[in-house]
């Protein structure tokens, strides 16, 4: 019986299968008889690598009126390890209410009205966890800065309070009566209303 043992150091990131043959033969006298047989030993993976971010931190620049549900940035880890192992997830520690992260895809999108923060810069915390068990972590640090300030934010968004407007008049109304009225309204501010004969 012959007996492998392990004289140096494993790595399944570096090589993840090792073959070779063994062969036993007799001390036969006029004709020795011999076997060859492969032998194959697979180097299973462990969970001894953290996802890693590109950067330390990012930065961002977006409008303080982007939609609910656009996408602010996009960031991903690499994890060098193997099946669930390398198969990272996504949160966000300090939202703020204002962002969502895709915990598969490392999408941050915008979750609330940004529309009363121009000019406002908030850090949020991004982890990213591995599926091993036990499953390691790493995190980075995105910076999201609202463009504009309140007031000339403000001035450079003008919208009515509907889509369309529909009323109908009589045929015999009065010059000067009002019949209908449009309102309009700036983001942050009251609305006005614009009344059209």
């Amino acid at each position: 019986m012959i007996c492998y043992r392990i004289f140096r150091e494993l790595d399944h990131e570096k090589q993840t299968l090792y073959t070779f043959q063994v062969m036993a033969a007799d001390n036969g006298r006029y004709r020795s008889q011999y076997q060859i047989v492969n032998v194959q030993i697979i180097v299973e993976d462990v969970n001894d690598n953290r996802p890693e971010f590109a950067h330390y931190s990012y930065s961002v620049h977006v409008s303080p009126y982007a939609h609910i549900g656009a996408e602010v940035a996009k960031i991903v880890a690499s994890d060098k390890d193997r099946g669930d192992n390398g198969d990272v997830v996504y949160r966000v520690s300090n939202d703020h209410g204002k962002f969502r992260m895709n915990p598969n895809s490392g999408a941050i999108t915008v979750a609330g009205s940004l529309s009363s923060d121009a000019g406002k810069t908030f850090y949020l915390e991004v982890v990213a966890t591995d599926k091993g068990s036990p499953p390691l972590s790493s995190s980075c640090l995105m910076e999201i800065r609202l463009d504009g300030d309140g007031s000339k934010a403000v001035a450079a968004v003008l919208r009515f309070q509907n889509a369309s407007y529909w009323t109908s008049v009589s045929e015999n109304a009065a010059v000067g009566e009002s019949v209908i009225t449009v309102c309009r309204r700036k983001i942050g501010q009251k609305l006005h209303g614009i009344c059209a004969p």
